[in-house]
This record gives C-alpha cells, sequence and structure tokens, in this order.
C-alpha cells in the first residue's frame, strides 16, 4: 500500500485494503465498572471500487440514508473512517481519483451526512471534501504533498451538508446545543471561521 504523507490529508481514510465491515449494533458510549464513560472506537465504512465504477449507491444509503432508527444515528455520529477498497495501485491520491470524484460527488447531491457521521481524528472528513468540491490545488514537492481548498468552496461544502447533519441530529435526539457546539467543531476542523 502507499504511504501517504498527512499533508495529503489522506491518512486513514483514502486507499485502503480491509474486509468490508458491515455496521453492527452496539452503544457509542458505555460506562466502565469504575464508573468512567468511555467511547466506542471508530467504524471503518469500505466502498468496493465496483460501488465507486457503478456508481452504485445502494449499500451507502442502507447504512446511512434518513431512514436509520435513533439506535442506529446514535452510534453513527463522528465515528466513520470512509475509506476506498480496490485503487491502491493508483499513483494518484484518492480524491484525485476522476472516479472517486464522481462517486463521492454522487453521494453528496443525494444524501450529505458527512459533518454528523464522519471521524474528525481521522482525516476523513478532509478527504471528502477534497472529492467533493470543485476546485482544489495540489503542490507536490518530493514525497510532500500539499493540498488546498478555496474558502469559498469549503464553506460551500458545509453549508451543503448543513440541513443533512440537522435533520440527523434531530432524529437522533441529540439537543440543539450539543448539535450547535459539535457543529461548531466540525466548521473548526475544516478550517472554517464560524462563530
Amino acid at each position: 500500500m502507499k504511504k501517504i504523507n498527512d499533508s495529503c490529508l489522506a491518512a486513514g481514510s483514502g486507499k485502503t485494503n480491509p474486509t468490508v465491515l458491515s455496521l453492527t449494533a452496539h452503544p457509542m458510549v458505555y460506562t466502565s465498572s469504575g464508573g468512567e464513560t468511555k467511547r466506542m472506537g471508530e467504524i471503518v465504512y469500505v466502498t468496493t471500487r465496483e460501488e465507486v465504477e457503478s456508481l452504485d449507491l445502494t449499500r451507502f444509503m442502507a447504512n446511512f440514508g434518513i431512514h436509520q432508527p435513533k439506535s442506529k444515528l446514535c452510534q453513527l455520529r463522528g465515528r466513520i473512517i470512509f475509506t476506498i477498497h480496490g485503487y491502491d495501485e493508483t499513483e494518484a491520491e484518492i480524491y484525485e481519483i476522476p472516479e472517486v470524484r464522481r462517486f463521492y460527488g454522487a453521494v453528496h447531491a443525494v444524501w450529505p451526512c458527512w459533518l454528523f457521521t464522519a471521524c474528525l481524528p481521522s482525516a476523513s472528513l478532509k478527504v471528502i471534501a477534497l472529492s467533493v468540491v470543485a476546485n482544489m490545488s495540489i503542490v507536490r514537492s518530493g514525497n510532500e504533498c500539499r493540498t488546498r481548498i478555496p474558502g469559498h468552496d469549503i464553506k460551500e461544502f458545509f453549508l451543503e451538508s448543513l440541513p443533512a447533519a440537522g435533520l440527523l441530529f434531530a432524529r437522533a435526539g441529540i439537543s440543539t446545543q450539543h448539535g450547535g457546539y459539535y457543529l461548531k467543531c466540525v466548521a473548526n476542523h475544516l478550517g472554517l471561521p464560524i462563530q
């Protein structure tokens, strides 16, 4: 597998080769026997190359669509690392591959649930944004790769995704105050100066 520099924003969310995982039901937060609140780990969601090239959104929508019960929505919030399987031999970064850009663009147009689902400690949300936005610049210098999205485009990506995030927070029964705080964290993660 190609080693990717952190500055490429693809660490932990680009090309991968694990077994395709299904989203199983378990609580996101639990209390240990010592009374400490602990958080469950991240969920790696793998999209296959076949799904990407055929623009098959069926499995994605089955796992992340609006019809999810409240218990599952609570499990999904901020835990998903989105990955693509089947492009390990490709030299381009995952967000440069035209088929991947078309696939994530199609998902974004139908159901842009990224602000609610994507795991912020990974680079997953930034890779999705790089894949979806129209304008992106890449500067390579040796093994280093730097990407940049114009501020207008990243703000548009965020604003297009807000209605889905708001709806999912409401359906999951998460308070407006907590949801607003979380979305400010997401905006900060994306580099948006939102108050």
